[in-house]
């Protein structure tokens, strides 16, 4: 959403290919994760080659709200009044209602209320970051169904694949609910970049370390399915090497000493014993049967590992 923002203030003329039609102000109020947030915009900067400064009118709230509270919510009216954005981005709902149960439609719709009207008076979108229950991350939005019927447009950002070892993630955005147009889809891929100075130089913390934040760059389904089969051959290679040095592991002294996820180790496992890289055998520990994990021996010459039938 900041490199959203930050196309629509500078003037873009698309995002990731999609044409963009209307220009004007941006208002982004960062309650969750504004210590590197200066960071963030100073990334998209660089990745663009635009100079985003005072004169850019991607404004910014970095402070704590209540979107439910009368007091607040008059002074972000004034604030929109003033800057009259086209967009306004709120980081993330969650953080902006204080208190609120998030499963009750009278708390949520209060401030579904308060962001149509600034809607209605001032002409501009209203944006809401929110993150979907952990029980289905590739759903809808938590809490009640409020926000949802009342949305015009839901866009879902999912991971596509666990993150690569050099930090690379693939996050798929799609076009859940679309009232008036043609439901879309984008995959990106994060790109960590050194964040520089004003003057070029590599910025870096109180004790020296250079410091880094991401920028998104379009993705391809070929650079995903790469850095899926990437990832799976890295941690088959960390599962033979530590059999090879540890044989005779369950699945859980496994998973502990590769440092890995349950699916991603057992899909891992199913495929290195169908390969015969490794041999499972049922043993009993302590009263109960399990599988033991080890490094399997050569393959008999002349037999066929697929069918184990001798070849003639």
């Amino acid at each position: 959403m900041i490199d959203l923002g930050l196309s629509i203030a500078t003037g873009c003329k698309t995002f990731f290919g999609k044409a963009i039609t209307k220009y004007g102000p941006v208002l982004y109020i960062c309650a969750e994760g504004a210590g590197a947030f200066q960071y963030r915009i100073r990334a998209w900067a660089q990745q663009h080659s635009v100079t985003v400064d005072g004169s850019t009118p991607f404004h910014t709230i970095i402070a704590p709200m209540n979107l439910r509270e009368a007091s607040f919510q008059e002074e972000l009216r004034e604030i929109v009044i003033r800057i009259k954005p086209v967009l306004i981005i709120v980081d993330t709902l969650h953080r902006v209602i204080p208190g609120a149960d998030e499963n009750s439609s009278r708390d949520l719709g209060e401030v579904v209320g308060y962001a149509t009207r600034l809607q209605a008076e001032n002409r501009a979108a209203v944006l809401f970051l929110h993150h979907p229950p952990k029980s289905d991350p590739s759903g809808r939005g938590r809490g009640s169904s409020s926000l949802y019927y009342a949305a015009d447009t839901e866009l879902s950002c999912v991971l596509e694949s666990d993150e690569q070892p050099d930090g690379t993630k693939f996050i798929r955005a799609s076009v859940r609910k679309q009232k008036d147009d043609a439901k879309t889809s984008l995959l990106f891929r994060n790109k960590i970049v050194h964040i520089l100075d004003d003057v070029g130089r590599v910025m870096a913390n109180s004790v020296g370390r250079p410091i880094t934040s991401c920028v998104l760059v379009e993705a391809t389904e070929e650079e995903l399915a790469g850095a899926s089969k990437a990832k799976d051959d890295h941690l088959a290679q960390a599962i033979v090497t530590f059999l090879t040095s540890n044989p005779g592991q369950i699945k859980a002294e496994i998973r502990s000493g590769v440092g890995c996820g349950t699916k991603p180790m057992n899909d891992a496992l199913e495929q290195l014993v169908k390969d015969r890289r490794i041999a499972k055998t049922s043993v009993k520990r302590n009263k109960s049967w399990a599988d033991e994990y080890r490094i399997a021996p050569p393959n008999t010459a002349g037999v066929d590992p697929a069918t184990e039938k001798p070849q003639f």
